[in-house]
């Protein structure tokens, strides 16, 4: 069974407890008046109402992220050696895929080497990526 706060954090999008702790319109509620303020009558309805909804988004995300690190390997025609893959993966398991993609992109244009960018080059990608949209 999922818990009244893990289904605040996936109803309202927060990242963890304190992102909804943190909101001045939702701080006051408890998760209780919440799944009520949204009109389901128990943690069940509620459960059963989003959370296959927040799988299949996982599962979405997931394989947008698979495949945007896909293309570092896919450019240089190499084949990923699965536990390296595995720890990109991980590193960038939170990071939206659009801007995760933006970012691949962009190293794939422009670095100048033959191997898979390192862990921290893709962030300083992301980062680079995340002020010139945002700025």
């Amino acid at each position: 069974m999922t818990d009244m706060t893990e289904l605040v954090l996936v109803s309202f999008g927060f990242m963890d407890v304190d992102a909804w702790k943190n909101d001045p319109n939702l701080v006051a509620f408890s998760a209780r008046d919440l799944m009520l303020k949204l009109g389901y009558k128990t943690v069940e309805e509620w459960s059963a109402a989003v959370m296959p909804l927040h799988r299949e988004v996982e599962r979405a995300e997931k394989a947008q992220t698979a495949e945007a690190l896909m293309k570092f390997w896919y450019a240089l025609g190499k084949v990923p050696d699965p536990n390296q893959f595995n720890v990109y993966f991980e590193a960038f398991r939170q990071t939206p895929p659009a801007l995760l993609r933006k970012a691949v992109d962009r190293l794939i244009e422009t670095r100048r080497f033959s191997n898979i960018p390192t862990v921290a080059e893709i962030k300083e990608g992301i980062q680079a990526v995340a002020l010139n949209d945002y700025a």
